[in-house]
């Protein structure tokens, strides 16, 4: 009957464990979705930081070697000092992957018209954004470059008027347009920092449920060594009987 228990003890261990691992995916399979949202987000705050010239490094979470252990096999350029070594038949296999990588652009600038004519009238993009018209400067009239002020005509004077009320409306929507997109960045990281925050009370409940996964292995070990230690000790009791027997035969 105790090595039954002892069994039956066994299996409930395992199916703590068993449970507690099913949690532990769950969280780790979130964290995944949680840092592909986050490097989402960060596209557009990097877009952002580009268009107000912020050159404010951009937070990008990512995984450890603790959580993912394949990343210790992973040996990254930056941590070789030295120059890697090609042999002779290595580099003659990089220069053709060069030279066919050559002749295959080449024939794509050859054969692609679409591309060619799109770079050609649109600079290689489908939208005009607004963030990039108002980064270009209104370029002053010619004869303010070449005559002195006091040489202008009164129709180049309020050609110039109109310039600088241009140039006033330009910096006007620059304006506007830095304070929608630090708060679309400010409102961004907020969310950002709100699936962290959400993120971690997930870790803190992980947390508790494997202390209690912890606490509940070990009481259910701690039964099967005194099952072990009961059965050790009905085996010693037997075993003794036995000599004790076998001596009063012997008288």
């Amino acid at each position: 009957q105790k090595w039954t228990q002892i069994v039956l003890l066994n299996n409930l261990i395992y199916k703590i464990k068993e449970a507690f691992n099913k949690e532990f995916e769950t969280a780790y399979q979130r964290k995944l979705q949680e840092l592909a949202k986050i490097r989402e987000k960060n596209i557009r705050i990097k877009q952002i930081n580009a268009d107000l010239d912020d050159t404010t490094p951009v937070w990008e979470p990512d995984l450890t070697e603790k959580e993912k252990p394949i990343l210790l096999f992973d040996v990254k350029d930056s941590e070789v000092k030295v120059e890697r070594y090609y042999t002779p038949e290595q580099l003659k296999q990089l220069e053709e992957q060069r030279l066919n990588e050559e002749r295959r652009r080449q024939m794509e600038k050859l054969d692609n018209w679409r591309e060619r004519g799109l770079n050609e009238m649109m600079g290689g993009v489908l939208q005009v954004r607004r963030e990039d018209e108002l980064k270009k400067e209104i370029p002053k009239p010619p004869f303010a470059v070449e005559k002195p002020e006091d040489e202008w005509t009164e129709m180049e004077k309020q050609v110039y008027q109109q310039y600088l009320q241009r140039v006033k409306e330009q910096q006007e929507e620059r304006d506007k347009l830095r304070k929608v997109l630090s708060t679309e960045a400010s409102k961004i990281n907020e969310q950002i920092q709100e699936n962290c925050d959400a993120f971690e009370q997930i870790l803190i409940q992980l947390h508790r449920r494997r202390i209690l996964a912890q606490t509940a292995v070990i009481q259910e070990e701690l039964k099967i060594s005194r099952l072990v230690f009961a059965l050790v000790k009905d085996r010693l009791i037997e075993q003794l009987e036995e000599t004790y027997e076998k001596r009063a035969k012997t008288l």
